[in-house]
């Protein structure tokens, strides 16, 4: 017999299940009545009561498509590379300073510097959401990658600090719509079962970018680092001309055929692309929304925002859990953790110990539930984060002590946090408002995300790095706790059964009656 889960625990009482194919189980489980008014079947979607979806392969590399599947996900994800270069790419300001002293940075430009992007990223989410209604994914996403390049180049061949404030501005705009893009674009071209595969292989990409970042800053002149950065761009810029608009995009704007050829070409000849095109256009049927006004006329439905608001929850508390401390204060926390050790190695070793995890998190994501992969990733940050902070306030405690507490932190984050919440906003959101859904989160985030970057260091001035830790500790055992209780499985689920799953009682009377 199956064991029962946390959620399963709060039975109210059971009604039959339909699945989206119209088929009926025995039993579902009904959870706090709150939830029962307001999504529908949300509560019986954890893994002990319903099925996985019927074209899951008992081994996920004999998926139709597979290999295409994943290459289409590499290329995409040098985007990723390129905005972890972005990210981290502040830890080379210093050197900078030593280097070029002419150019006049002073301390609090370098803070300045860190938060540019995300001052200009505010901005762009909202818009990104309806370009990509207008334009199609694929086709924003070159629109910005040649500016992209461009500001590269700027920082790298004009040494000024004008230059670099530019650069960094221009970026946050930029790169703030690739951003927006690329998770929810590979989501929609691969099939559920290689889902948290796919977004592994973003997190490898992101891992592989900043540890590069960190070995170029540490190793190289400053503006030959800078002009490295403009290389992963290409190729993902030329071979965009190839990749076909998202099939969801097709099939908002009544374009079946081309959704079923850009189908074929992204998962193969032998894969069940008219399966899955039918679920799209079920989902788009049941509420067709192709333009912005009608999206935010929908988000008004409870089974719309209530999934949107689900994944910010979860998206913010990463962002207060520590993650983005860890990513744009890498070099200043470690001055601070382990005075005896040398930072810019420690950063590389941060690096090194993410890129690590991400790749040992795509051979585990789409083969354990994530909801409990979450909740232990979270125990297991939590419980580094306090070690951390016992460590720097013992004395005569060595500093590579703390170093391996923060190491392990980083690779528990990588293993569970990082793949399983990023997914949340692509498999979540529902299709019927997912482009402004998606803006909205993005755009909630990027505002946090400053307001975090302008904090952490007046949290360091006020109550120090120890008590920091502890703070995010706390965070992260919320953020388990959260996830496990509320949010329902995804793993091997397709965007039809998800969106299912946060249907009302009469849409699902509806579907029933169809």
């Amino acid at each position: 017999m199956a064991s029962v889960g946390p959620v399963d625990r709060l039975v109210l009482k059971k009604k039959p299940i339909e699945t989206s194919e119209g088929n009926t189980t025995n039993t579902k489980t009904t959870i706090l009545p709150f939830f029962e008014v307001k999504v529908g079947s949300f509560q019986g979607i954890s893994r002990h009561a319903q099925h996985r979806d019927p074209v899951m392969t008992e081994h996920i590399s004999d998926t139709p498509g597979f290999r295409r599947q994943i290459a289409w996900t590499i290329i995409l994800s040098g985007a990723y590379f390129n905005l972890s270069n972005c990210t981290v790419w502040p830890t080379i300001v210093p050197k900078i300073r030593e280097s070029d002293p002419g150019m006049g940075i002073t301390k609090e430009d370098t803070y300045w510097i860190v938060t540019s992007t995300g001052v200009t990223a505010i901005f762009v989410p909202i818009l990104t959401g309806a370009l990509m209604e207008i334009v199609g994914s694929v086709r924003l996403m070159r629109w910005c990658i040649v500016p992209t390049i461009a500001l590269w180049l700027i920082m790298a061949l004009v040494p000024s600090k004008m230059a670099l404030y530019v650069g960094r501005l221009g970026q946050g705009l930029t790169l703030g719509m690739i951003a927006t893009i690329t998770s929810p674009l590979v989501t929609e071209i691969v099939t559920p079962q290689i889902r948290g595969i796919a977004s592994s292989i973003l997190k490898i990409q992101q891992s592989f970018g900043m540890l590069f970042m960190y070995v170029v800053a540490a190793f190289l002149h400053w503006q030959l680092a800078t002009f490295l950065c403009v290389i992963p761009l290409v190729p993902v810029f030329i071979l965009l001309f190839v990749l076909p608009e998202s099939p969801l995009w097709l099939v908002k704007h009544g374009r079946d055929d081309d959704a079923m050829k850009a189908l074929v070409f992204v998962r193969g000849p032998d894969s069940n692309a008219s399966i899955e095109l039918e679920k799209m256009k079920n989902v788009i049927k049941k509420r067709p929304s192709t333009s912005i006004k009608e999206q935010w006329h929908l988000m008004k439905q409870a089974n719309n925002y209530l999934p949107m608001l689900l994944v910010l929850s979860i998206l913010l508390m990463c962002i207060f859990g520590g993650q983005a401390a860890l990513i744009q204060y890498t070099l200043l926390i470690f001055e601070k953790a382990a005075a005896d050790v040398d930072p810019h190695m420690c950063t590389i070793l941060v690096g090194t110990v993410r890129l690590v995890a991400s790749i040992l998190a795509l051979f585990i994501v789409d083969r354990v539930d994530r909801r409990p992969l979450l909740m232990r990733s979270c125990l297991a940050c939590s419980a580094c984060l306090i070690f951390s902070a016992i460590s720097m306030t013992l004395p005569g405690v060595p500093g590579w002590v703390t170093v391996f507490f923060i190491l392990a932190n980083v690779f528990s984050l990588g293993m569970g946090v990082g793949p399983v919440a990023s997914l949340a906003m692509s498999e979540i959101i529902p299709a019927p408002i997912r482009s402004i859904g998606i803006s909205i989160c993005i755009n909630i985030l990027t505002i946090i995300y400053l307001f975090s970057s302008v904090m952490f260091p007046l949290m360091l001035e006020g109550i120090g790095l120890a008590y920091s830790f502890v703070f995010f500790a706390a965070v992260n055992l919320f953020l388990g706790f959260t996830y496990l209780k509320f949010v329902p499985e995804t793993r091997g689920r397709s965007l039809l059964d998800m969106h299912n799953a946060f249907a009302s009682s009469e849409e699902k009377k509806q579907t029933k009656i169809e």
